[in-house]
């Protein structure tokens, strides 16, 4: 099979504008085709970036499901901005808590990694059930 030349960013920001049963009947056919590809965009698909998308209310609700410490580590892969708009929107006692982590030792890299994958499959199984809808666009009013 050849190699795919580029154009995975474009199919991406496609398939987020899907439906979600959209999304997964595309994914699954192209997993049937080709199960690199498929992975590659499920890869870049979801990411913690886009917890800015989501409603405070979806955002408790998905704190909920996941471990706070692995959401402390994976953050360590993120960029500041995301980490402050997180602790900005959780208690006191969650920022304390994610701070500590973000601030203490340093952690190795699959450490990280693992954790990031852990959270991610829990934002895009949330996403899949759709108990969260990404709405980029949507302001509140």
């Amino acid at each position: 099979m050849a190699k795919f030349q580029g154009g995975l960013d474009e199919m991406v920001k496609a398939l987020q504008l899907m439906s979600t049963t959209e999304r997964k009947t595309l994914l699954q056919n192209l997993a049937n085709k080709d199960p690199a590809m498929a992975s590659a965009i499920e890869s870049k698909l979801f990411t913690l970036e886009q917890l800015t998308d989501i409603s405070p209310k979806m955002l408790v609700e998905f704190l909920r499901e996941i471990k706070l410490t692995d959401l402390a580590l994976a953050l360590k892969l993120y960029s500041k901005d995301l980490q402050d708009y997180l602790l900005a929107n959780v208690s006191k006692s969650m920022a304390t808590d994610i701070n500590d982590i973000l601030n203490g030792p340093k952690r190795r890299q699959s450490e990280c990694d693992e954790a990031n994958a852990l959270v991610l499959s829990v934002f895009r199984k949330m996403i899949d059930d759709e108990r969260i809808i990404l709405s980029k666009d949507d302001k509140m009013v």
